[in-house]
């Protein structure tokens, strides 16, 4: 099967995550498909509710482990197609998942009908990447002490560009008690709606002091906010907000994102600085809880020479700007694996992830495919150099 064809049918079958789907069905065809390649085992990882990640590789010890993510977010409105179609149109095949990254699933499974035999490939190819991380996690878990690969490569990017780097993602939910009062006299209490406000902004104009050449600025967004008047909990546990006008508002609850552009910056200095900040207004920090907390990944130039050097024969020399890219979960592979050569490659519109309408290029993925086939053929059937 070809990659146009592959990635008509991997569109077609919806992978996101809810009650009723999950990447179940996508796994079981990129299984059967793998099967049919008799120099690689193919196995089923089983992660959580029966699903499940797929991990394919030959007898010898592993050289190059080559990513890709099953999962897709779910439908959105504004589609001008049906998004599991796999609609072509001028030279483009539209659907959901076509940029993330059902295209370069497909360009590294048809690079496989090229190849013959290799010695140190491994394909995994995992769930829950666009929620909580799930299969990348189980993966890692397992197989860390078990292979030590020498170079690490995702398909989740896009527009032929090469990948080295990402800033973190620290996800915090802070907790915040101030003090009520009469809304007449708002002096005689401490409102905890507007010192969060401040003291987030105060936390923005800290973290300028963690930017960094390679990965740029740290960032901050203010995902979640809700305060009030504290009238306890309802019988469920859910916290309950008086939204009376003449109340001063005494319990917020916020969430904020970071993406850390430098190592330096950890979770602990962030929750000890917004406490600070909190207790410079009279507010009292009183429960944080950490979502997610990971590291800015970089692989340098001198570490991808040789590979840097196969991509410009082919024309693919373009980078990915790190500061603007979103967290690649490749950073996660980098860390457990100490700090092995990771990037990422692909096809796509990477400006059209998580979009209605999104799309790859034929010709980007064919140029993908033929990539990929030549990445594996270099790195795992020649005798390294």
């Amino acid at each position: 099967m070809d990659v146009i064809k592959l990635t008509k049918q991997l569109i077609s079958i919806p992978s996101w995550v809810d009650k009723k789907t999950d990447e179940r069905k996508i796994g079981e065809f990129i299984y059967g498909y793998l099967k049919q390649f008799k120099w690689l085992e193919v196995i089923k990882q089983p992660i959580i509710n029966n699903r499940f990640n797929i991990i394919a590789k030959n007898e010898y010890p592993t050289n190059l482990l080559l990513l890709g993510h099953m999962d897709t977010v779910q439908q959105k409105q504004g589609w001008k197609t049906d998004p599991l179609d796999g609609v072509i149109k001028n030279e483009r095949i539209y659907g959901l998942g076509a940029a993330d990254m059902k295209g370069n699933l497909s360009a590294i499974l048809a690079s496989l009908a090229n190849i013959k035999k290799t010695k140190g490939l491994m394909l995994v190819f995992y769930i829950d990447e666009e929620y909580d991380f799930l299969g990348t996690k189980k993966f890692l878990k397992e197989y860390k002490n078990k292979i030590k690969p020498k170079l690490i490569i995702s398909g989740d990017s896009g527009n032929l560009k090469i990948g080295q780097g990402c800033r973190g993602l620290i996800e915090i939910d802070f907790k915040v008690r101030g003090i009520t009062g009469h809304a007449a006299n708002p002096a005689l209490g401490k409102n905890t709606i507007l010192g969060s406000f401040q003291a987030i902004e105060q936390v923005r104009n800290y973290f300028k002091d963690f930017s960094t050449e390679s990965l740029g600025k740290t960032s901050l967004n203010l995902a979640y906010l809700q305060g009030g008047l504290d009238l306890g909990q309802d019988r469920q546990g859910n916290q309950k907000y008086g939204r009376e006008g003449n109340n001063i508002p005494d319990l917020t609850e916020f969430i904020i994102d970071i993406r850390p552009a430098s190592l330096d910056l950890t979770t602990q200095k962030i929750i000890s600085k917004m406490a600070e900040l909190l207790g410079n207004g009279g507010l009292t920090l009183i429960q944080t809880k950490v979502s997610h907390d990971l590291k800015p990944w970089l692989t340098k130039d001198k570490d991808i020479k040789r590979l840097i050097s196969l991509f410009e024969k082919e024309g693919c020399s373009k980078r990915s700007e790190p500061g603007k890219r979103g967290f690649i979960d490749v950073q996660m592979f980098w860390e457990t694996f100490k700090k092995v050569p990771c990037l990422t490659f692909g096809a796509g519109e990477e400006f059209l992830a998580h979009k209605p309408n999104e799309f790859v290029k034929i010709t980007e993925l064919k140029k993908a495919t033929q990539i990929y086939t030549k990445i594996i053929k270099d790195f795992t059937i020649k005798d390294e150099s």
